[in-house]
């Protein structure tokens, strides 16, 4: 199968953003009447369900752009973990659909991420530890306008720069 080029990737991911943010977000209450016909086996509910909260998916699947995944994969995976949760959304508890749904999606990508994206399989709990370090790295330099040192890291964190340094070691490097 040919490969497709950077260009017709982005052009393909410019329809799919465009295609999301058509559909309507839903209130609490559609989205638990939809999660009641989800499980009396409405298969268009649940169609209905996920494509409303597509965007949210999209918005957490660039949050691990950097981490060895191409993003439409991260994209397919958070969706599937999307799906999950729609399946099993409990409609009699008062929570909004994609305060339940995360959990699922950021699961689907971190598992996907420690399976897939490594030569060496690295367990989602390690990427999740660099993902928050990547995450301070980028606070701490938009606040200071220049790359932070690895000791204001550890303040930031509240961790030992030996565990940073441990981390990041055995970790995955941008």
């Amino acid at each position: 199968m040919k490969q497709k080029t950077r260009s017709q990737k982005s052009t393909v991911l410019s329809q799919y953003f465009s295609e999301i943010r058509g559909y309507p977000l839903l209130t609490k209450e559609e989205e638990q009447a939809l999660a009641r016909s989800i499980q009396a086996g409405d298969r268009k509910a649940l169609d209905d369900l996920v494509k409303s909260n597509l965007s949210f998916v999209a918005k957490v699947a660039s949050e691990y752009r950097s981490l060895g995944m191409p993003f439409e994969d991260l994209l397919n995976e958070g969706n599937l973990g999307l799906i999950q949760a729609a399946q099993r959304f409990d409609p009699t508890k008062d929570n909004k659909f994609i305060s339940y749904a995360i959990w699922w999606i950021r699961k689907a990508i971190l598992k996907a991420l420690s399976e897939k994206a490594h030569v060496v399989r690295m367990p989602y709990s390690q990427i999740k530890k660099i993902k928050e370090i990547r995450r301070a790295e980028r606070s701490l330099q938009r606040e200071h306008g220049r790359k932070p040192t690895r000791e204001e890291i550890s303040d930031h964190l509240e961790r030992p720069v030996e565990k940073i340094d441990r981390v990041l070691r055995h970790g995955v490097h941008e």
